[in-house]
């Protein structure tokens, strides 16, 4: 499989909150394999993890828990 370099969002206050989970071997893993059509596993787990983060972020809850959740959710 041809993978292009995936990113965290430069969001320096999200990447805080889950760069040691990122940095986990078992996380890199995830971006081997395919989900939804042509996303990895790792482009889906990051989008839901931010997304997440930020609607969390707007009502108050914990937005912490939601950005490391949203990365692990699929793990």
């Amino acid at each position: 499989m041809n993978r292009q370099q995936i990113e965290l969002p430069e969001d320096q206050h999200y990447r805080a909150m889950v760069v040691d989970l990122w940095c986990h071997p078992a996380v890199q893993e995830m971006a081997r394999y395919l989900q939804h059509g042509k996303t990895t596993c790792l482009s889906h787990c990051i989008c839901v993890s931010y997304l997440s983060y930020r609607y969390c972020l707007g009502h108050g809850l914990n937005a912490r828990a939601a950005a490391r959740g949203g990365l692990l959710h699929d793990l």
